[in-house]
């Protein structure tokens, strides 16, 4: 059909559930807490301009007891407190980049 839009609950409805837990449960994942300290390498730098590995997502930023949902523009700070999602493998390498 010529125009015709699928709304959200279509879209939801033909796609299993996601389970939140199952993303780190099945040993392929880890979610990663990282302390931003000033001497880090990601201190004071835009998400988008750090060398992350592929895949890796920073799924919030804890600033101070305020949660922050990261965009690429975000400034990461001394004292940030960083959750990620990236695969097992992975996972060192982002502590790297972010706490190194």
């Amino acid at each position: 059909m010529a125009g015709c839009a699928l709304g959200p609950r279509a879209l939801r409805d033909s796609a299993p559930p996601i389970d939140p837990l199952e993303l780190v449960s099945s040993g392929e994942r880890d979610i990663v807490e990282i302390s931003i300290r000033e001497t880090s390498a990601a201190a004071n730098k835009r998400i988008l301009d750090l060398a992350l590995p592929p895949n890796t997502l920073i799924l919030l930023v804890d600033r101070a007891g305020t949660h922050i949902i990261p965009r690429g523009g975000t400034t990461l700070r001394h004292g940030d407190h960083v959750l990620a999602l990236a695969s097992t493998e992975q996972a060192p390498a982002v502590e790297r980049v972010l706490a190194g």
